[in-house]
């Protein structure tokens, strides 16, 4: 749901792309490079949301998010190692 809103906000927001990355179970680091500074407000925001389902937060705003090998951009990533089942 967040991330959804994020998008559909994301102008406003000065984000230019944001990406989500779970490395394990319960933590979440989301990337955001932004068009413009973000406030702080606005990123306390994006955390204190996602913290109703994660147990570990990390907003950072980055420069630039890099594109796959592939070319391709991916907006959310995961360890290969992660089972579905410890995700659900």
């Amino acid at each position: 749901k967040l991330l959804s809103s994020i998008l559909d906000d994301s102008v406003h927001l000065g984000i230019k792309r944001f990406q989500a990355y779970q490395k394990e179970p319960g933590q979440i680091e989301l990337k955001l490079e932004a068009q413009k500074q973000i406030k702080a407000e606005i990123k306390e925001i994006i955390e204190r949301s996602l913290r109703k389902d994660f147990e570990n937060v990390l907003v950072k705003v980055v420069d630039k998010i890099e594109l796959e090998n592939s070319g391709k951009f991916r907006w959310v990533k995961s360890e290969e190692n992660m089972s579905l089942n410890s995700i659900a």
